[in-house]
């Protein structure tokens, strides 16, 4: 990286950083709150671009690993005393046991990532709709599990009363290394491999490029990610329950990367800004508005609507969303 790029680097994240401070000291709880969101949808979308977007494989597998990611560092953080009251039938050792937050979401990332992988090999035999559907039968077993395994879930009831432990702070540290991570591995080996795989994996493999091993790296890494940003949004929601990250959740995230741009850190980031801000703004517009003197009636559903309408109508004029796979800033 040369200099200039470094500076800019440093100049992005000193601005960040101010621009965060700023918002802690005159915003209210609630829009913190947004702020906060937005980091985690950007955070999430990007781990879903490392597999969706620069190796081409469809994967909907984003909400069991964030669901188990979230039950996990949910159980380590709530106070034994909670776990006696609630969820006693709790192994002896992990009912007495709290850990801090950031050992709890590490811990959550890394169980989700390893069970995850259990499906992956199996999995990566699959092409196309084949594996997507897969990748969607494996949330939906995280998603039974969670909902009958009541001794460790509670079930239907939820795991309710975590510490709200997630902020900015914790949400966009993670979010500027899940960056630097990516845009390292796009500059190595690592990402040329996936680009290649993307754009035609049997002249890949021809090349002599190991279809498994890359695929499954890829995995991997956003999956890793993906646990992160279900344990960031549980501490920031307070509750994690079987329909937490349901598939309209994880579809929000595939609209995210697509309306930014697939294959692209800045469309990742863009994305999520636009559709965790927008409908924001929109929800006022359900509640009735004037138009020259003329009060309408409240219209509940058309945030969705013009939403729909903005997709389809940015699907066909940039089919490759806004960035059009670019980067906004150079790696």
């Amino acid at each position: 990286m040369s200099r200039n790029r470094k500076v800019l680097v440093v100049l992005s994240i000193a601005g960040l950083a101010a621009s965060l401070a700023v918002c802690q000291a005159v915003l209210d709880q609630y829009y913190m709150g947004l702020v906060a969101l937005v980091g985690i949808n950007a955070l999430t979308v990007l781990s879903l671009n490392v597999t969706n977007g620069y190796v081409g494989i469809f994967s909907l597998a984003t909400g069991g690993l964030m669901s188990l990611a979230a039950y996990v560092s949910a159980i380590l953080t709530l106070s034994p005393t909670y776990k006696m009251a609630n969820i006693p039938a709790l192994p002896t050792w992990l009912s007495g046991l709290e850990v801090p937050f950031f050992l709890a979401t590490v811990a959550g990332a890394l169980v989700a990532v390893s069970l995850g992988a259990l499906f992956v090999f199996p999995a990566l035999r699959l092409k196309g709709h084949y594996f997507a559907l897969a990748s969607l039968a494996f949330a939906e077993i995280i998603r039974l599990l969670s909902l009958n395994l009541k001794a460790y879930t509670r079930g239907a009831l939820s795991l309710t009363g975590l510490t709200q432990h997630t902020n900015v702070w914790w949400v966009y540290g993670w979010l500027l290394l899940e960056i630097y991570v990516v845009w390292r591995l796009l500059a190595s080996k690592y990402g040329r491999a996936f680009v290649a795989i993307r754009e035609d994996d049997t002249l890949a493999e021809a090349c002599g490029i190991n279809l498994a091993v890359y695929k499954t790296i890829s995995f991997l890494i956003g999956g890793l990610f993906a646990g992160v940003g279900g344990v960031l949004w549980a501490h920031l929601a307070r509750i994690v329950s079987p329909i937490s990250f349901r598939l309209p959740v994880v579809f929000n995230f595939v609209i995210m990367m697509v309306v930014g741009g697939s294959g692209s850190v800045s469309g990742a980031v863009l994305g999520a800004i636009l559709l965790t801000i927008g409908p924001e703004i929109l929800r006022p517009i359900e509640e009735g508005f004037r138009v020259f003197g003329l009060r309408l009636p409240p219209l509940y559903g058309l945030t969705q609507i013009l939403l729909a309408i903005f997709l389809v109508t940015l699907l066909v004029k940039r089919p490759k969303g806004f960035t059009q796979g670019r980067e906004i800033l150079p790696r």
